[in-house]
Parts: C-alpha cells; sequence; structure tokens
C-alpha cells in the first residue's frame, strides 16, 4: 500500500486521508482539480501544463505584436467578474480597444520586447514600466487608439458599478506615452471627451450661434436709437 502511495505521488496525484471503508487510516487517492470551463475561459493560460514550449513562445510572440500596436495599456481587477460579465464589457468597447486576460508572467516576457513600454532610466526587468501592476490577477485594455479610451474606462466604469464593485475593482493603472500612471489617474482619463463629442458640442455651439447673432442683431438697432436719443438730449442741453 505504501509503495502504490508512493508512486501515485510521485505522478503527481496528492493522496488525501478519508474516513472510509478501511477505516480512518486508509486513503484516497484524487488528481489535482482541473479548473472549470467557465474558469479557463475567463482566465486563458491559466491551465498550460498541457502547451508545449513552443506553444507558449507563439503565445507571447502574438501578444508581443499586440502590445506593439497598442499606444496605452490598463490593468483592470479580474476578482467578481465572470466570463458572461466580460463578454458583455468586450462588446461595448470602441473597435480599437482589446479586451484580454493575460498571465502576468506572458505579459512579462512580451512586453520585455516593446519599447514603448520600457523606461530610459532603468535596465534589465526593472525597466518594465508595467512591471508594478504585475503582482494580482488582471485582465487588460489595450488600447490602439488613445482617443477611444477614454470611452473603454466608462464603460468599465458602467460595469462594476452596475455590480456594486466600485470599492473593490477600482482601476489598478496604466501606461501611455511612455508614463506610469496610478488607478485614479486612469479613471481621471475616464473623463476626457472623445473626439467625436467634442465634434458633438462644437456642432452645438456652431448652431446656437446664428440664433444669438440675430437675437443681437435685432437688440442692436434699439440699442443704437436709445443712444443717438441721449446723445441729442446732451447736444441740445449743451446748446442752451
Amino acid at each position: 500500500m505504501h509503495a502504490f502511495v508512493s508512486s501515485v505521488t510521485q505522478c503527481g496525484l496528492e493522496p488525501r486521508a478519508k474516513q472510509g471503508f478501511w477505516g480512518s487510516g486508509s486513503v484516497c487517492i484524487s488528481a489535482p482539480r482541473r479548473p472549470s470551463a467557465a474558469a479557463r475561459r475567463v482566465l486563458p493560460g491559466l491551465h498550460m501544463g498541457h502547451q508545449t514550449r513552443a506553444q507558449k513562445e507563439a503565445i507571447v510572440q502574438s501578444l508581443r505584436e499586440q502590445l506593439r500596436k497598442a499606444e496605452a495599456v490598463v490593468a483592470l481587477p479580474l476578482e467578481g467578474l465572470k466570463h458572461q460579465q466580460l463578454e458583455r464589457l468586450k462588446s461595448s468597447l470602441p473597435a480599437t480597444v482589446h479586451c484580454k486576460v493575460i498571465k502576468n508572467s506572458y505579459f512579462q516576457k512580451a512586453a520585455n520586447g516593446v519599447t514603448w513600454l520600457q523606461s530610459t532610466s532603468k535596465e534589465g526587468e526593472d525597466a518594465l514600466l508595467a512591471k508594478p501592476l504585475l503582482k494580482l490577477a488582471n485582465f487588460w485594455f489595450l488600447a490602439e487608439n488613445l482617443d477611444d479610451l477614454p470611452a473603454a474606462i466608462r464603460a468599465y466604469e458602467a460595469v462594476i458599478e452596475e455590480l456594486k464593485l466600485e470599492q473593490t475593482n477600482k482601476i489598478r493603472g496604466g501606461v501611455l506615452e511612455g508614463q506610469l500612471y496610478d488607478g485614479d489617474s486612469m479613471a481621471r482619463v475616464g473623463k476626457i471627451p472623445t473626439k467625436q463629442e467634442l465634434y458633438r458640442d462644437i456642432a452645438i455651439v456652431m448652431r446656437m450661434v446664428p440664433t444669438r447673432l440675430a437675437r443681437a442683431l435685432k437688440i442692436l438697432p434699439t440699442n443704437v436709437a436709445r443712444a443717438v436719443r441721449l446723445a441729442k438730449v446732451d447736444v441740445d442741453a449743451a446748446a442752451s
């Protein structure tokens, strides 16, 4: 029995003591639990043992190419979010902002080959600007166009507000234009109007200008006439 337990332990199976048919000294052999299908969908790469080194390198290279195309990355907490909620968030994002769950080790390897994610004042692993964000489980926004980032952040905040996760799922931080920003700073980015919103506001103002101008022109003759009358009174008074 001991030899059998020893052999299965070496194979990676974990024996657990269990009160069973043979009494408290018996052993129940069980394999480590595999993540559920839902967890594997939400956390691709969580169960990576079956992948070869070549496959992992291909994943890192693909991610590196996506990071090179991006102009900003934002780290967001994964805790408390389910697969359906992430999918709904993805569907509400601008086309140039991609939402991805990325293992920290993969992100670090991929980002090491991306110039705009590196600090010019540091070397080695410490040069990675996003390194302070690689401590907890994240999903990321990869924004290929900075103009669309505010809308993406607002979409995320709307989701966590609906789920009442504002206190636990605040934005962790991000990198854009060669700078690392904390979560509060990235949240403020969400308050910046997009180009479309600016164009809309300008159009509204431009539509209001003719109306105000016409109103001013209607008032102008009255004001001019009043001024002329007052001036005439002053002249007559001076002559007398």
